[in-house]
């Protein structure tokens, strides 16, 4: 399997023009710190965390469909949240945590590789950096 060394990704990340001012960035609960705290640094606002579960670490279904594991303890109404994921091929995650922030003003989203509203890559799968 192909694989990207974090070296590229926080180059191209870096390299993002985010549109919209965020108030808020919602990270999906998973074994990936690195690419949040990155986010975090470029946009310097507030983050929470989701905890959703639906892939295990091999990126498997683990379960028949994403299950909320540990709510948001916060409001939300009326901001704008960029919702990070690492990989999105189904969105069924997405679609879970957007619902889960349906009073927010603007959700956006990221990952790092597939189709979101923002992405870095969109390609077959190949293997995160800090997974190996």
């Amino acid at each position: 399997m192909i694989s990207k060394n974090i070296e590229e990704i926080k180059n191209k990340l870096f390299q993002i023009e985010f549109k919209e001012k965020f108030d808020l960035l919602i990270f999906i609960a998973n074994w990936w710190i690195i690419p949040w705290m990155m986010i975090h640094q470029i946009l310097k606002v507030p983050y929470e965390i989701i905890y959703i579960n639906y892939r295990d670490e091999n990126h498997s279904p683990k379960y028949n469909e994403p299950v909320l594991l540990k709510d948001l303890n916060i409001d939300v109404k009326w901001k704008n949240i960029l919702l990070v994921d690492d990989v999105s091929k189904t969105w069924l995650t997405f679609k879970l945590a957007k619902w889960k922030l349906i009073n927010s003003e603007i959700i956006k989203t990221f990952v790092i590789n597939w189709k979101a509203d923002y992405s870095l890559y969109n390609e077959e799968c190949f293997k995160l950096p800090w997974l190996i």
